[in-house]
This record gives C-alpha cells, sequence and structure tokens, in this order.
C-alpha cells in the first residue's frame, strides 16, 4: 500500500512543480494503485490532463475494477476505450468478464456488441 502512495506523492509534487506529468508518470501511479475507485479517478485526471490515453493504461484499471467485481463500473471503461477510439486488449475483456458474476446476460451483450463493431463493413 505504501508504494501507490508514494508514486500518488510524486505525482502530486509534479503537478505543483515545473513537471507536467505524462503517460508514463499515471502509469506508473495507477499500475501501483490497489483501490478500483482511486484508479478511475486518476483516468479522470489524466484525461483532464488533455493525455491522451492508450489501450495500455486501461488494462490495471480494468484489473483493478474486476478483482472489486464493478461490473458496471468496467463496462463504463470499455465503453470509454471505444469512445477514444481505442481496441481493448483481449485481457480488458477477459478481467471484465472476471467482474460479471451474476451478470451474465450484460456480458454476452457487451461481447456481441464489441464484435459487431470490430467486424469489417
Amino acid at each position: 500500500s505504501g508504494s501507490w502512495e508514494l508514486a500518488e506523492a510524486v505525482l502530486s509534487a509534479m503537478r505543483d512543480g515545473a513537471v507536467r506529468p505524462n503517460i508514463a508518470s499515471y502509469d506508473a501511479v495507477i499500475a501501483s494503485t490497489s483501490g478500483w475507485s482511486k484508479v478511475v479517478c486518476l483516468l479522470k485526471e489524466l484525461c483532464a490532463e488533455g493525455l491522451k490515453a492508450d489501450s495500455q493504461i486501461f488494462a490495471p484499471a480494468m484489473s483493478s475494477v474486476a478483482s472489486a467485481k464493478q461490473w458496471l463500473t468496467g463496462a463504463a471503461l470499455l465503453v470509454a476505450m471505444r469512445w477514444r477510439g481505442l481496441q481493448p486488449h483481449v485481457n480488458c475483456y477477459g478481467s471484465w468478464l472476471c467482474s460479471c458474476e451474476g451478470q451474465w446476460p450484460h456480458a454476452i451483450q457487451l461481447l456481441q456488441d464489441a464484435r459487431l463493431a470490430s467486424s469489417p463493413e
């Protein structure tokens, strides 16, 4: 738990100083953060900073959401990725499916939507 606090303190110091955090800065903090809600907040901050999130930075967020069984938040992250023009990694879908325990109709619908979205026109 101490590693994410240190990483977040460094990120905060960067924001307060002359150094602007970049994707790598946020990636390091997100990867070391344990709470799903904190990870989601960090993703929002990253976007508010005007940084372009890539699908790789969403993977630890999806894992964190899955661990907490937050299937709806995971679905929102998948939608956010698609909205930003990102193709979610298969690991993101796998993490999300792990969070869907008891929510299978929703999981099936999202997978069908993803398949349709990735089909050639």
